[in-house]
């Protein structure tokens, strides 16, 4: 695994922002016993170094050992143990088959870099809750987790959720969260959130939906009140077509200030083209719209690139393939076009102006041994209002997990991204990437 951490959230000794790209390692060792079951223990090692950092963020190089026992057929414990740069970190935990429909559990959690937290610095959570099944198709579970951040903040959440199978097509759910979060410097913020999500699959069709409504309340900044939609869809309409939409839409809206209010819409159908008798050419149509339009909590402070720093009202045309020359060696294709506005989000007052580019990748993907592949791309931008060109190479290599799956890691040698409404250009370095097809 390679991570790619971006700045943002609160900062320790070294202020922590600007980027770094840490690679990990773990190995898992986890024996079978003569059944073909797994044996009442495993145990592992990790490590991990820092690749590359920018001078404002420290390393972040770890290692460690951990594992998990099964003490009884009721009782399990876990652990973990590591130091790094950021001093010692740890877990433990436990848990308990109360009865054949409900399980108790407890982790306690120390750790140094959490960028999934939106923290950079030391933190350690306690997390415990109950697991009941009370049918084949109904399962809930209460959750109280207690954070704490060094110079940061902290505060107990209560979590609820209920999950439902209502058919062998329909699955739905339910979440809660109630708490209070203490800053030292933001002040106490009590939050309340919900949250419901649905899903349909059947032979042609697919869907996945969900809407989250927060509302924080701070003894400083006043009351935030934050909403987030989300939407897929996938249609068959044909043996060889299928029909793809999204459309993910969030805003945010203070009772203190307009200028910390933020909203993003992105939509995006595409058409994508496999045939069933002879795949041998593959294909994929799509049209993206996304107006981002961050709030000045967003901004990077530090003045490094970031995409937060512009607002964009962004159209994008693309069209991407792929054809198997032999079947060893497949020749691919992108093209891109992108046009809309963009605006400087850390001017005030700055005018909207019209922003054009388009990008070109040509792409070959060559099949070592049995689910092994290595690639290779030439990518060239051009960005019109800027009167500037930008080419170079990425490769990679990819294992595929199964017919439809293939995750991988490589190197990217130019400073952007594939995705025409990154206006960071931070994209070089190292990457992970998991792709799938259908």
């Amino acid at each position: 695994m390679i991570e790619k951490a971006l700045s943002g959230g609160n900062s320790d000794i070294l202020n922590d922002v600007g980027g770094r790209t840490d690679a990990a390692l773990k190995l898992l060792h986890a024996p079978l016993t003569e059944t073909g079951r797994k044996d009442t223990y495993e145990v592992y090692a990790l490590g991990q170094g820092t690749v590359q950092h920018d001078v404002g963020r420290r390393r972040n190089d770890r290692g460690g050992a951990g594992g998990k026992v099964e003490v009884t057929d009721d009782l399990s414990l876990l652990g973990e143990a590591t130091d790094g740069t950021g001093g010692v970190g740890g877990k433990a935990g436990a848990e308990y088959r109360h009865s054949d429909r409900t399980t108790v559990y407890s982790n306690y959690v120390m750790d140094t870099d959490r960028t999934d937290l939106g923290y950079r610095g030391r933190s350690s959570s306690f997390i415990t809750g109950t697991k009941t099944r009370y049918s084949d198709s109904m399962s809930a579970f209460s959750e109280d987790r207690f954070q704490n951040f060094d110079n940061g903040p902290s505060g107990l959440i209560h979590s609820y959720g209920l999950d439902l199978a209502a058919s062998d097509s329909w699955n739905m759910g339910a979440r809660a969260e109630r708490g209070t979060i203490s800053d030292p410097t933001a002040g106490d913020t009590d939050r309340n959130a919900i949250s419901l999500n649905a899903g349909y699959r059947n032979e042609k069709n697919r869907y996945t939906g969900a809407v989250e409504l927060r509302d924080d309340d701070n003894n400083l900044s006043g009351q935030r009140t934050s909403w987030l939609f989300k939407n897929n869809l996938g249609y068959q309409t044909h043996d060889d077509w299928r029909l793809l939409a999204g459309l993910d839409y969030a805003t945010s809206e203070g009772s203190a200030s307009s200028l910390a209010d933020a909203n993003y819409t992105e939509f995006m159908m595409g058409y994508g083209y496999r045939p069933i008798l002879n795949d041998r050419l593959n294909m994929l149509f799509k049209y993206s719209y996304l107006a981002d339009h961050p709030g000045n909590g967003q901004l990077n402070g530090n003045r490094l690139p970031s995409a937060s720093d512009y607002e964009q009202r962004s159209h994008v045309l693309a069209v991407d393939g792929i054809y198997d020359i032999t079947e060893k060696f497949a020749l691919g294709g992108k093209y891109g076009y992108r046009f809309g506005d963009i605006r400087d989000n850390t001017v005030a007052n700055a005018n909207w102006f019209g922003s054009q580019a388009w990008l070109g990748i040509i792409r070959g993907d060559y099949h070592i041994v049995k689910e092994w592949d290595i690639t290779a791309e030439y990518r060239y931008l051009d960005a019109k209002e800027a009167g500037d060109s930008k080419s170079g190479f990425l490769v990679g290599v990819y294992r595929h997990l199964n017919n439809n799956v293939k995750v991988g890691a490589g190197y990217n040698f130019t400073n952007f991204s594939d995705d025409l409404t990154d206006l960071s250009y931070r994209s070089q370095g190292p990457f992970v990437n998991l792709s799938s097809k259908f």
